[in-house]
């Protein structure tokens, strides 16, 4: 055969595959706000990076025709790095679930890319309200449960870019994070499917919402404005990991002393423990140049879960926030926990736990639902909760207090009420017996009162804190010459 025919026929299908769904298609996805599956990895990728591959990809239509797949599959660099995307073409309708593909290629499969050990992003597009029936998921019938169930080899980013219904939504939330744009959906049905019988009675606005799954829900981790600001959360998202989890994360450059002094930290914390404060504010005192990066911070509010930089290496931040519920953690909160501790286990991130909690959120409502290197680094802790927030019996690596903090089985006032109730009760002045008694159990609650019984590592004056937490990063570093852990929390479910 003549060379020149293939290579004709070759040129002729790239053509066919570059125009996609065709004009009138690629203004109806503009006009929706969205862009394209090519123009979101345009944009994803690092300028004059991106490679498309299996780009000759087809399924058979109704009439038995040869036809693009709703899939494009490339790879390129993202922050310098080399990473693997697939995203769905909205573009493309497949007549039905039947008529397309019903298994995955070797270049679409989660195992492929883990062998490779580049992260992997996906990018869902189901099509918008009116049409997303005609867009089937491009896997067919796929494994959802090995989905679930997977070891966490490389990062997995989901971001959701239109609706995102049925199976797909079981492979989407498998994700090691998830960004959605408002105005998608993401579920396991889309209201409309719902019996004549039954209209009504479903939330049709609220059910699948971008509202929904990151303040009740929990299952996405970040919401993003429209397509390009969901592609900048993910690539930043991304900055903070390693390509694998036989790596540590990359060193970012910074400007910002490790020895910086923080001065405002002596006015954010309040000098009373009843007083609630800002736990974001102290955050930001402490990471390179106040910036972090927030996760789930919708959902669970009485702890803050963030991505930051200590001297320009990644560390994860778990925080109790005292503005909700005084800092008290209920099963939300436990979750979001959970889901840090996971990730950072699974990728090689030392953890930093800020802990101001006078306890658990307890209550009928609570009871009805359902490791890496770590610094823990105390403002105030009464109860259960300290071992909650990983004290020294809890796996701490490093656990010391501010001078600023108390420790005690309960709070001095609620302590004064149990312990000595009797006391106070036949008392002459019982007012001033109580606050008599309020004082001596505030005493005893000093960290000083800790130390001396062999129970934190250091006292620290807090605008010294950035410095101490570094220097202690810094010292676990150099006994082992990495962060590089076990991973036991590898296979552990992203999402629940």
């Amino acid at each position: 055969m003549d060379k020149q025919i293939r290579i004709d026929e070759l040129n002729k299908r790239i053509e066919s595959n570059a125009k996609r769904g065709g004009e009138a298609r690629v203004t109806k996805q503009h006009d929706l706000g969205r862009l394209t599956a090519r123009e979101r990895l345009e944009k994803l990728y690092d300028p004059g990076t991106f490679e498309e591959y299996s780009a000759l990809l087809q399924a058979r239509d109704a009439a038995g025709e040869p036809a693009h797949v709703n899939l494009v599959n490339g790879f390129g660099e993202i922050n310098g790095r080399t990473a693997i995307a697939r995203a769905d073409d909205a573009t493309i309708r497949t007549p039905g679930i039947l008529s397309g593909r019903q298994t995955l290629t070797r270049g679409e499969h989660p195992k492929y890319h883990a062998e490779l050990r580049y992260p992997v992003v996906t990018l869902v597009d189901g099509g918008s309200d009116d049409d997303w029936m005609h867009h089937p998921p491009r896997r067919g019938s796929f494994g959802a449960t090995a989905a679930l169930s997977g070891r966490r080899l490389v990062p997995h980013v989901t971001g959701i870019m239109g609706n995102c219904i049925g199976m797909p939504a079981l492979e989407a939330i498998a994700a090691d994070f998830i960004v959605m744009v408002k105005g998608t959906r993401l579920g396991l049905f889309d209201p409309r499917m719902q019996a004549p019988n039954h209209e009504g009675e479903i939330d049709s606005e609220g059910i699948g919402s971008w509202q929904t799954h990151s303040e009740i829900t929990g299952q996405i981790d970040a919401v993003a404005d429209d397509d390009q600001h969901c592609l900048q959360i993910i690539r930043e998202f991304l900055s903070y990991l390693p390509l694998n989890c036989n790596e540590e994360p990359p060193i970012v450059a910074t400007d910002d002393p490790a020895d910086r002094s923080l001065d405002k930290l002596m006015t954010i914390i309040p000098d009373a423990g009843n007083r609630a404060y800002d736990q974001h504010q102290v955050i930001k005192q402490i990471v390179d140049d106040g910036k972090y990066f927030p996760l789930r911070p919708r959902f669970g509010k009485a702890l803050i879960t963030v991505l930051a930089r200590l001297n320009g290496r990644s560390v994860g931040i778990i925080a109790n926030q005292t503005l909700h519920t005084a800092g008290a953690a209920g099963p939300d909160e436990c979750d979001k926990a959970t889901d840090l501790i996971g990730l950072c286990d699974s990728f090689n991130i030392p953890l930093l736990f800020l802990a101001d909690v006078p306890g658990h959120l307890v209550g009928r409502p609570a009871e009805k639902k359902r490791m890496p290197t770590k610094i823990m680094l105390w403002m105030e802790a009464m109860g259960m909760a300290i071992p909650n927030m990983c004290s020294s019996n809890s796996g701490a690596d490093i656990f010391s207090a501010l001078t600023t903090a108390e420790f005690s089985f309960m709070s001095p006032e609620a302590a004064a009420n149990v312990v000595f109730a009797r006391r106070i009760e036949a008392a002459d002045d019982p007012e001033a017996e109580r606050a008599k008694l309020i004082k001596e159990i505030t005493e005893e609650s000093s960290p000083f009162a800790a130390a001396a019984a062999g129970l934190l590592d250091d006292i620290i004056d807090p605008r010294d804190t950035r410095k101490y937490i570094i220097d202690k990063f810094d010292f676990l570093r150099k006994s082992g010459g990495d962060f590089i852990t076990q991973n036991r929390l590898q296979s552990w479910p992203t999402r629940f």
